[in-house]
């Protein structure tokens, strides 16, 4: 995005999503980070227990959820899934919980093999 020229100089500036000195080339933003404004102004980095989904990301609802953790995607809040629960990818979706009789053993659980039998059960389902 350029302002007004002056004296027939056009000065270039960083629309969002990249960052830069006026006049200068523009760098996309990092991953885990975006800039929702234009000019030289730093992007700015996800909150806490969220992921980038790209790079050049312009708006704080690029910021996912990160596995194991849940909540709208940019503003929060963010929550860890609870103890038999799990979720595998970055994003608002729910956590899924952990088959019959079986439980994690701590919050923010990534993967369903965090999933371990409870008292009286077993793997083999016997």
């Amino acid at each position: 995005t350029s302002p007004p020229s002056y004296a027939g100089i056009t000065v270039c500036r960083a629309r969002p999503g990249y960052y830069g000195r006026d006049g200068q080339a523009a760098k996309p933003c990092k991953k885990d980070r975006y800039k929702r404004v234009v000019g030289d102004y730093p992007c700015l980095r996800c909150p806490d227990h969220t992921v980038g989904k790209l790079t050049g990301a312009s708006k704080i609802t690029d910021c996912l959820a990160e596995p194991g953790w849940t909540g709208p995607n940019g503003y929060g809040p963010f929550v860890p899934c609870k103890r038999g629960f799990y979720k595998p990818l970055p994003g608002s979706h729910r956590c899924t919980k952990c088959p019959f009789g079986s439980m994690t053993r701590r919050v923010a659980s990534v993967h369903i093999s965090e999933c371990i039998p409870g008292p009286g059960y077993t793997n083999s389902g016997a």
